[in-house]
């Protein structure tokens, strides 16, 4: 049955009121309140493989490309560089992302399989909207005296922990500021190394307590009494 142009027809199948153009074969479908709450006219059966994805629309075959074209999918195989797309035999389109700025080409993990992804026609290819976060091989956790290295779109791409500068070898009238770990000085007492914990001051700038191993004798060039944050010592033998 075609409907004529105009006529209105009620589909009991589908539960879509069907409207003719003329032409169409049952004519236009129309979705119904559960077709715009589980997205019927969007959501794509898909095939093909993780970098040429198929799409098929049952509901309402896309007939051409068109911009805004939107489609929603959820991907069966995750892709391993750039990725096209044919939505119902049209023909394959680029599917891109939009890089600091400009487009490009989709790389390894953007789409990975079982996520849900949205795609829209722009007039020459796709560009989608929710590409994955590709893993950077970098191990989650803490780092000390850390070295990292950050690509010029601000992502992490390398990490690892290093050693803090060395204190040791000061000479004879050195000055540093340390934690003094005795519990109360007396005045103008010397004071081993062994009882004092270093303080560096870093590039950025802030204080670190430091854990190298001084040698010498030390004395405090600062008030006395019970010394628990920084305080000024100087080398004396």
């Amino acid at each position: 049955m075609t409907p004529a142009a105009g006529e209105a027809v009620v589909n009991t199948t589908d539960k879509r009121v069907h409207l003719g153009d003329g032409a169409a074969a049952g004519g236009i479908p129309l979705p119904n309140a559960p077709d715009v709450q589980q997205q019927a006219f969007l959501y794509a059966t898909v095939g093909g493989t993780g970098n040429a994805i198929t799409l098929t629309n049952a509901a309402s075959p896309v007939t051409a490309y068109a911009a805004p074209l939107k489609q929603v999918f959820k991907a069966t195989a995750g892709n391993s560089g750039a990725v096209t797309v044919d939505v119902d035999g049209l023909g394959t389109k680029n599917i891109k992302k939009m890089d600091n700025g400009a487009l490009a080409a989709l790389v390894t993990g953007d789409i990975i399989s079982g996520g849900v992804y949205e795609i829209v026609y722009d007039g020459t290819q796709f560009q989608i909207l929710s590409a994955g976060l590709t893993n950077s091989g970098v191990t989650a956790g803490t780092y000390t005296n850390a070295t990292v290295t950050v690509d010029a779109k601000g992502r992490v791409t390398s990490a690892s922990s290093g050693t803090g500068a060395t204190m040791t070898a000061l000479a004879v009238g050195s000055i540093i500021m340390a934690t003094y770990n005795g519990g109360a000085l007396a005045a103008d007492a010397s004071v081993a190394a062994a009882t004092l914990t270093p303080i560096r001051i870093t590039t950025a700038p802030a204080l670190e307590v430091g854990t190298d191993v001084l040698s010498g004798t030390w004395k405090a060039l600062q008030a006395t009494g019970s010394i628990n944050k920084g305080t000024l010592f100087q080398r004396t033998a």
